[in-house]
């Protein structure tokens, strides 16, 4: 069963502050296949789903990343760092 706080994990030790994986990459991060509509649809990497929200979105969402885009056509997905302005 794929574990999402894989992820996390690995994009809270990433350097930067925008990261692209490949389908691929996830999988072998996560441990397991993402589900088909993973590859198709926003919904499910940004909130979880239309329908209802997943708890797969939530490790990453914790750590301070958010999905930021989709590419269907080249299989990967991006991600982005929330970063706080800084107050002055």
């Amino acid at each position: 069963m794929p574990d999402y706080r894989k992820l996390a994990y690995h994009l809270a030790r990433h350097p930067e502050r925008r990261v692209t994986l490949s389908f691929e990459q996830v999988e072998a991060i996560i441990g397991g296949p993402l589900p088909a509509h993973a590859h198709v649809m926003t919904d499910w990497w940004a909130t979880g789903g239309v329908a209802r929200r997943e708890r797969h979105t939530a490790p990453w969402r914790v750590l301070g990343w958010r999905f930021e885009q989709l590419d269907s056509y080249r299989g990967a997905v991006t991600f982005v760092r929330d970063v706080a302005e800084p107050r002055c």
